[in-house]
This record gives structure tokens, C-alpha cells and sequence, in this order.
């Protein structure tokens, strides 16, 4: 069961505790919604970046994963937390696969390029860094 509840419309929502749950939160659900917030509030710096500038429909398709997986991980009645955090996993990973030409090129300085890929970089498997490597003709250092 699920022991959050999921306000707000869009970037601008709130993963709060229910109030009718009396038993402390699972683990595995406080993590996700750990991990719900730290992707939104990354997608939310990237559109002050001007990352999205001109993509607002990507940005919005990467909220609305967002909120999906933290819809299936912490607040159905029926929580399939694996499944949200495969999901969460993917949503960085595509993050950085269509927009990491775009953050590096738009980052006023090499801290905030250092931001982005180490919150979402450190996630990514070796597999996925050689994709991207191999996408955007880059080295990954």
C-alpha cells in the first residue's frame, strides 16, 4: 500500500505522507520519493538553465515520468517500487542521452555541467556512459 500522496499539478508537486498511515514508511518508498525530488528538482535547475528553452515538450514528458513513477512507487494501493526505481533509472539516463550536448553547451560554468552529471552521471552503468559516449562523440572522463 502505498503510504504517500501525490498533490500538486506539474514540476510544482508535493510527495507527502499520508495522514491516515500510522506505520512508519518502507525504506524502499522513501527512498523513491527521495529520488522522485532529487529528478525534479534537477529538471527544474535545467529549465532555469534555459536546457529546455526550446524543447518545453520534452521537459514536460520528463516531469509527467517522473510523476508516474512516483504515482506506481509510493502512492497505488498496489506499489510496485522495483518498477519505479527501473523507472526513475531510465528517466536519467534519457535525460542525458537527448539533452547532454545541449547541458554542456549551455553551462555558464564547469560546476554546474559537474552538478548535473554527477546527480545523474553517478547513476548511470557502464554500459550506458559508453551510449553516450558513443551518441555524442564524446569522452566521458
Amino acid at each position: 500500500m502505498g503510504t504517500f500522496v501525490l498533490e500538486g499539478d506539474g514540476a510544482d508537486f508535493n510527495l507527502a505522507p499520508r495522514p491516515d498511515v500510522v506505520e512508519p514508511i518502507p525504506e524502499e518508498q522513501r527512498k523513491i520519493s527521495q529520488e522522485v525530488y532529487e529528478a525534479r528538482n534537477i529538471l527544474v535547475l535545467l529549465r532555469e538553465r534555459g536546457v529546455f528553452r526550446n524543447d518545453t515538450v520534452a521537459l514536460d514528458e520528463f516531469i509527467t515520468r517522473v510523476r508516474q513513477a512516483a504515482t506506481v512507487g509510493c502512492v497505488n494501493n498496489n506499489v510496485q517500487t522495483q518498477l519505479a526505481i527501473e523507472a526513475l533509472q531510465q528517466i536519467r539516463n534519457d535525460i542525458l542521452r537527448r539533452k547532454w550536448l545541449t547541458i554542456v553547451s549551455s553551462a555558464t560554468s564547469r560546476s554546474f555541467c559537474l552538478v548535473v552529471v554527477t546527480r545523474f552521471g553517478s547513476r548511470l552503468s557502464q554500459a550506458d556512459v559508453g551510449d553516450l559516449s558513443d551518441d555524442f562523440n564524446v569522452t566521458l572522463y
